[in-house]
C-alpha cells in the first residue's frame, strides 16, 4: 500500500516508533506484514486515547547543573570480593564492582580469553562474521567472539562488541552462529568506538580456575550510522522532545567487561560508565541487536507470547531470545525481582523492526521516557551521573542449542522462580520413540490466555527435559510430518517431577519428481501445497514464527526444488492441493485449461496416516523470452539484518522462480552468491552479479553492480558512507565510489519516493534540491543565489527504481518526478525489483526487469556480464511482475528501433508506428495497454509525493481469447499444446518535436496471480522510454526546457501538524516510516 501522511505529527507515539525506526534496514512496505498481520496489530497497539504529556506537572522541572561545572573527583567503591579502590584518571578503564559476575565457580573446566590469531578457531553459521584479531572469550561450554577493532557503515559501526556465539554443550564442534551483534547504544544514537588493540585488556586469563574476564575500553561517540534528530525532524515532522541528544559529547569514559565462568553457558556483559567531564549528565543506555542469522525472536513476556515480533510495537522483556533449527541464544536483562505470585518483574523493553531490536535498560514504558521534555529526566532508566561518578549496566548473553531449555533451566535457575522438573517421551501409535520433534510448553493461565516457557526437542530416544515455573501447561508438539494427539495438560508444583507421555500421529511424505515437458530433464522448482480445508498442523506464534514470513492459514507448505528436480517434503497426513512453478514465462501444474489460473485448485493429493503420495509434475517453457534475461536488482538474504534467508535458500529460490541472473544486494554489505550456486550444481542455470544496497540512514538507498567483493573485510568491501570522524558522503562521492570498481556500473536509486528524491527536496521540474545538506550530515553548501539549490541532486545513477514490490501507487509516485526528468533529457533507466527479504510470502524475481542482451547471450550460461550492464544503462530493458514485453518503433523509411532507444521520426508531424507484443503463459491474462508521452507536469512539491496516474495518450483494450493462443516457442514443442496467448497492439503518433513515450501493460480485470505470487495483485509491465528524434540532432529539445532563474522551482512544502491520536494514526505512521526506511 502506499503510505501517504503529513510529515508533521505529535512527539508523544511517533518518538516511540523511531526508538526502533534508527535498526530499519528496511523492507517494503507490502512485503513487511504476513497474511492476518492487522489482526495481531489490534490486539497489541497500545492504547493512544491517553496522552502520558497531561501527566506532566511542568513545575517540577529537573535541575538544570549540567550547564555548571564541576570538579573531578575519583569515586571509591566497596566490594565483597575485591576490596575498596578508587576510579582512576580520566580516560583510563573504568573500575567496577565484577562480584556478582565473578562469583564462585560452579562448572568444571577452565575459562579462557585471548586474541584470536588463527582462522581455524572462528566459528561456522550464515552469521559468522568473525576475524582474525577478535577476542576469543570461552567458558568451556559456550565461546564468544568479540568484535575487535573495526569501522563500517551499519547499525553497530564499531567493535568491541559480542558477534559471534557457539554452544558446545552437546558437541565438540559446536553450533552454527545465528548472532549478528549486540552492541551498547546510548542516548538514542550514541555508542563506544575503540581504536586500536590496546583498548583490550584481559583482566584475568582463567589460567588459575577462575573467571576470564576481557575489558574493552572507549569513550562514548556519535554512532553515525544513526540520525535520528535528522529523521524526527525531516520526515515525521517535529522537533525530537527529548533531553537525551546524540549530537552531545557526554565526556564519559565507558569499558565493557566481558566475564566467563568455567562451565556456565553465558557470558556476563557489563558496561561501566565514568563521567570524566565537568558537568553532571543524564544518561540513558541499552543495547542493539542485530538478529543476524536465521533464528527467531522468541519472548514469553511479549504480546505474541513466544515467537515473532510486532514492527515498532514496544514490548516488556524479561529475555529476548533467538531460537533456529540449530542453536539459541538469548539476551537477558536485570530485572526487578518476583511479584507476590513468583512471576518476574521486567526492567527492560525493546521494540523490534526488520529483524533488529533496540532496547532500553531499566524501564518497561518508553513512551513516558521519551515522551515528557526534561521531564523524562527523572524517569526510570535515566541514570543521573556525577562528575567522577560511574554506574554499571548488566546483561547476560546465553548460548544454547536448538533446544531451548538449554537455557531456560539456567534462567528460572538464575531468577529464584519456583520450578518443578518435566520429562516427556515423544512416541508414535505404536509406543516408538520420534525424535526431532520440537515441543512447546505452555503455561495456560486462562481458556484463551497462555505463553510459551520454552522449547524443547525430542532426543533421539524421544524424550524431552527440563524445568518450568510453576503453574499449569500444555505440552504440544509440532512436528511438520506428525499430527498431534490430544493436548497433554498437566500441573507444576515447586518441586514436582513428572515423567509424561507426548503421543503423535504417524508421519507423511509427498515424493516430488519435476521435469520439463519439452526434452523431459529435471528442473527446479517452486512447490506450493494449500490444504484442503483447515491445514492439519496448527499456525501460531505459540509454537513458532507465524509474523516473518508468512503466507496464509490455508498454506501448508512452500518450498523450492533444486536442479535434481526431486524432494521427498514430509507433511502431516491429510488431502491437500498441490501447485508446481518455474516463474512467470512458464507454465504451471496441472496445467488446467485457457482462462482457470492457478487458483482454480492444483492436484488434489491425499497423504494417509503412515503413507506416502507421489506429484510427477512437468511444466513447459511457455513464452519467447529469446534475447533477453530476467534480473532481480533488488534482493536481500541473511547478510542484511533484515533478511533472515540463508545465502543457499536465497539461490535456491532464484532457481525454482526460473531467474536467469540473481545479483546480490545486501545492506551496507558486498555478498557473492556464486559459491552458493556452484555448491548447488546450478551454474548452468543461474548466473551471479556482486553488488550492494548502499544504505544511508536519512538520504536515500542506493544499489551499484557490479562490484568487486573483498573476502577479507567482514562486510565484503561495503562502502563506508558515513565516514567515521568526518561528514557523510555527498551523493556524488557516493556514486564515484560505485564508479570506482573496474568496468562499467549499474547504480540504482531505490525506492526513491521514500528515500533519495523526497529526502533531498527534489524539485523534478528543475532537477534542484532543497534541503539543508547539514540535516544529513554531509559538508554544508550555501544554496544557489536564485534557484536556491543546495547542489544535493547528482546525475550520476544510471537507473531508477520504480516498481518495488506490487504497489501501483508507489510505482506513479516514482514515475510522476520521472517523466519531467526524462522531458529535460535526463533518461535513467526504470527497474522493476522484488526487494525480496523473504522466501515464501515475496517470491525473489517478481517483480524483475528484463535486459536486452541480444541473441547468443541470453542464457545464464551465455550471459556476458559487460553486455548486459552498459545495455541496462542504455535503457534496454522492461519492468515487468508477470508479463512478456517487446516494444518496437518503426518510422516511414522503415528504420525500426527495439525495447527503448532513439528512432529519428524523419520530420515535423511525421509519422511513427509504435508496437507493443505481450505474451503470457495460459494461467496469467492481460487486457489493457496503455501508451503515455511528453509528460511535464507531474512533478510533486519537493518532498512530497504525487501517486496520481497521470493522463494518457492512448488506451488498448482488448479481451485474449482462443484465437490468441500459441504453442511453446521452445525448439521442439508440440504443435497442438497450446501454452500462452500472444498479443500485438499498435499506436501511431505523428511528433511535432522531440519526443518521449512509454507504455504500460496490465490485467486490469484479469485474476490475481496467487498462489504463483503471493500477493494479491494483478498482470503489469511497464517499458522504458522510447525517444524520437524529429529534426535530426539527436534527442536534443526534450519537451521541457530545464527552468533556470526565480520561479524556476515549486516553494518547500509546509504540510499542517496534527495529533497523532487514535490506532488508525499509529497504523498509517507506522507504515509511513517502514516505507521511508525499506
Amino acid at each position: 500500500m502506499e503510505c501517504t501522511l503529513s510529515r508533521h505529527v505529535s512527539p508523544p507515539f511517533a518518538l516511540t516508533l523511531l526508538c526502533a525506526v534508527f535498526l530499519s534496514l528496511v523492507c517494503a512496505c507490502d512485503k513487511l506484514e504476513p497474511v492476518g498481520f492487522d489482526d495481531l496489530v489490534n490486539d497489541a497497539l497500545p492504547d493512544l486515547a491517553h496522552d502520558v504529556s497531561a501527566d506532566v506537572d511542568s513545575s517540577d522541572t529537573p535541575e538544570e547543573a549540567d550547564e555548571t561545572e564541576l570538579p573531578f573527583v575519583p569515586e571509591v567503591i566497596e566490594t565483597e570480593c575485591m576490596g575498596s579502590f578508587a576510579q582512576g584518571a580520566p580516560g583510563t578503564r573504568v573500575l567496577a564492582d565484577l562480584c556478582d559476575a565473578i562469583g564462585e565457580p560452579v562448572g568444571q573446566g577452565t575459562a579462557s580469553v585471548h586474541q584470536i590469531t588463527d582462522a581455524s578457531e572462528l566459528f561456522q553459521g550464515p552469521a559468522a562474521r568473525g576475524q582474525v584479531g577478535d577476542w576469543m572469550v570461552d567458558t568451556g561450554v559456550a565461546r564468544f567472539i568479540i568484535e575487535g577493532v573495526d569501522r563500517h557503515s551499519i547499525p553497530c559501526p564499531y567493535g568491541g562488541s559480542p558477534i559471534d556465539v557457539s554452544y558446545f554443550g552437546e558437541s565438540p564442534t559446536g553450533t552454527p552462529d545465528h548472532l549478528g551483534e549486540i552492541c551498547f547504544f546510548m542516548q538514542l544514537g550514541r555508542t563506544v568506538a575503540p581504536r586500536s588493540d590496546a583498548d583490550f585488556e584481559i583482566v584475568a586469563d582463567g589460567s588459575d580456575g577462575g573467571a576470564a574476564i576481557l575489558a574493552v575500553t572507549s569513550h562514548d561517540t556519535l554512532s553515525d550510522w544513526l540520525n535520528l534528530e535528522a529523521f524526527a525532524k525531516e520526515y515525521v515532522g517535529f522537533l525530537v522532545n527529548t533531553p537525551f541528544s546524540p549530537e552531545k559529547d557526554l565526556h564519559l569514559t565507558l569499558t565493557h567487561y566481558y566475564i566467563a565462568r568455567p562451565g556456565d553457558n553465558y557470558l556476563s556483559y557489563l558496561t561501566a560508565a565514568r563521567n570524566d567531564g565537568d558537568r553532571f549528565q543524564h544518561v540513558l543506555g541499552g543495547d542493539l541487536i542485530d538478529s543476524g542469522g536465521l533464528g527467531r525472536f522468541f519472548n514469553p513476556a511479549s504480546g505474541l507470547q513466544g515467537f515473532g515480533y510486532l514492527d515498532m510495537n514496544p514490548e516488556q522483556m524479561e529475555y529476548l531470545a533467538f531460537i533456529s533449527d540449530e542453536s539459541s541464544h538469548a539476551y537477558v536483562p536485570g530485572i526487578r525481582g518476583l511479584d507476590d505470585q513468583g512471576e518476574v518483574l521486567p526492567d527492560a523493553t525493546y521494540l523490534a523492526i526488520s529483524g533488529a531490536a533496540a532496547i532500553l535498560l531499566g524501564t518497561t514504558d518508553p513512551i513516558a521516557l521519551l515522551n515528557k521534555g526534561p521531564q523524562a529526566l527523572r524517569e526510570p532508566g535515566v541514570v543521573k551521573l556525577e562528575v567522577g561518578r560511574s554506574t554499571v549496566w548488566s546483561r547476560r548473553i546465553y548460548a544454547g542449542g536448538a533446544d531451548f531449555s538449554t537455557i531456560t533451566d539456567e534462567l528460572f535457575a538464575l531468577r529464584g522462580q519456583a520450578t518443578g522438573h518435566v520429562k516427556a517421551r515423544v512416541v508414535d501409535g505404536a509406543g516408538l520413540a520420534v525424535a526431532g520433534v520440537p515441543v512447546a510448553a505452555v503455561r495456560v493461565f486462562s481458556a484463551v490466555a497462555g505463553r510459551t516457557e520454552t522449547r524443547f526437542v525430542s532426543d533421539v530416544d524421544g524424550w524431552v527435559e527440563g524445568d518450568l515455573p510453576v503453574g499449569s501447561y500444555t505440552l504440544l508438539p509440532d512436528a511438520n510430518d506428525r499430527a498431534a494427539a490430544a493436548p497433554v495438560p498437566f500441573d507444576l508444583a515447586a518441586g514436582d517431577s513428572l515423567d509424561l507421555s507426548l503421543p503423535v500421529g504417524e508421519p507423511g511424505l509427498i515424493h516430488f519428481d519435476v521435469k520439463n515437458g519439452i526434452d523431459d530433464s529435471p528442473l527446479p522448482a517452486r512447490v506450493t501445497i494449500l490444504c484442503d480445508g483447515t491445514c492439519p498442523r496448527p499456525t501460531n506464534s505459540k509454537l513458532r514464527d507465524v509474523t516473518f514470513d508468512g503466507i496464509g492459514a490455508n498454506v501448508a507448505a512452500v518450498f523450492f526444488i533444486g536442479v535434481d528436480g526431486h524432494m521427498d517434503w514430509p507433511i502431516v497426513p491429510g488431502t491437500y492441493r498441490v501447485l508446481v512453478s518455474h516463474g512467470m514465462t512458464w507454465s504451471v501444474y496441472p496445467l488446467g485449461t485457457a482462462g482457470e489460473g492457478p487458483n482454480a485448485g492444483g492436484e488434489v493429493v491425499t497423504v494417509p496416516e503412515g503413507g506416502e503420495a507421489a506429484v510427477n509434475a512437468v511444466l513447459y517453457k511457455a513464452v519467447d523470452t529469446s534475447e533477453f534475461l530476467s534480473a532481480d536488482f533488488h534482493v536481500h538474504a541473511v547478510n542484511s539484518p533484515d533478511a533472515p534467508v540463508a545465502n543457499s535458500e536465497r539461490v535456491l529460490s532464484f532457481l525454482g522462480a526460473g531467474v536467469d541472473v540473481l545479483i546480490s544486494t545486501d545492506h551496507d554489505f558486498v555478498t557473492d552468491y556464486g559459491p552458493y550456486v556452484r555448491a548447488l550444481g546450478a551454474e548452468g542455470q543461474l548466473a551471479t552479479m556482486v553488488g550492494e544496497e548502499l544504505t544511508t540512514f536519512t538520504y536515500g538507498h542506493f544499489n551499484a553492480f557490479p562490484l568487486q567483493h573483498a573476502p577479507n573485510d567482514r562486510n565484503g568491501g561495503a562502502i563506508d558512507w558515513a565516514v567515521d570522524d568526518g561528514p557523510a558522503m555527498h551523493p556524488r562521492d557516493i556514486f564515484a565510489a560505485f564508479t570506482a570498481n573496474p568496468g562499467e556500473q549499474v547504480i540504482q536509486v531505490n525506492h526513491p519516493q521514500s528515500g533519495y528524491f523526497s529526502a533531498i527536496y527534489l524539485d523534478a521540474r528543475t532537477l534542484t534540491s532543497h534541503a539543508d545538506p547539514t540535516l544529513h550530515r554531509i559538508a554544508p553548501a550555501e544554496p544557489a543565489p536564485v534557484t536556491g539549490d543546495t547542489g544535493l541532486f547528482d546525475e550520476g545513477f544510471t537507473a531508477v527504481e520504480v516498481y518495488n514490490g506490487y504497489s501501483r501507487n508507489s510505482f506513479w509516485g516514482v514515475m510522476n518526478s520521472w517523466f519531467p526528468m526524462v522531458a529535460q533529457g535526463l533518461v535513467p533507466t526504470i527497474t522493476a525489483t522484488s526487494d525480496s527479504h523473504r522466501v515464501y510470502s515475496s517470491l525473489g524475481g517478481s517483480p524483475c526487469t528484463w535486459v536486452h542482451v541480444g541473441a547468443g547471450r541470453d542464457t545464464p550460461s551465455t550471459m556476458d556480464a559487460a553486455t548486459f550492464v552498459s545495455q541496462t544503462n542504455a535503457n534496454q530493458a522492461f519492468g515487468s511482475n508477470g508479463p512478456f514485453v517487446r516494444l518496437w518503433a518503426t518510422n516511414a523509411a522503415g528504420e525500426r528501433v527495439e525495447t527503448a532507444g532513439l528512432l529519428a521520426s524523419g520530420g515535423a508531424n511525421h509519422e511513427v508506428t509504435i508496437g507493443v507484443e505481450v505474451q503470457t503463459p495460459l494461467w496469467m491474462k492481460v487486457d489493457t495497454v496503455t501508451l503515455y508521452g511528453n509528460l511535464v507536469d507531474t512533478a510533486p512539491l519537493p518532498g512530497e509525493v504525487n501517486t496520481t496516474e497521470p493522463t494518457s495518450l492512448e488506451v488498448a483494450s482488448f479481451t485474449l481469447t482462443d484465437a490468441d493462443l500459441l504453442p511453446s516457442a521452445s525448439p521442439g514443442a508440440e504443435p497442438t499444446r497450446l501454452l500462452r496467448y500472444r498479443k500485438e497492439v499498435t499506436f501511431t503518433v505523428a511528433p511535432a518535436a522531440d519526443s518521449y513515450y512509454v507504455v504500460t501493460v496490465e490485467g486490469k480485470s484479469a485474476p490475481s496471480m496467487v498462489p504463483v505470487i503471493w500477493s494479491n495483485t494483478q498482470p503489469f509491465a511497464f517499458s522504458n522510454a522510447l525517444l524520437v528524434d524529429v529534426d535530426g540532432g539527436g534527442y536534443d529539445k526534450p519537451p521541457m526546457t530545464r527552468a533556470a532563474g526565480s520561479g524556476g522551482g515549486h516553494p518547500k512544502a509546509t504540510p499542517q501538524t496534527r495529533p497523532l491520536e487514535t490506532r488508525e494514526d499509529w497504523e498509517a505512521l507506522r507504515r509511513a516510516l517502514i516505507e521511508r526506511l525499506r
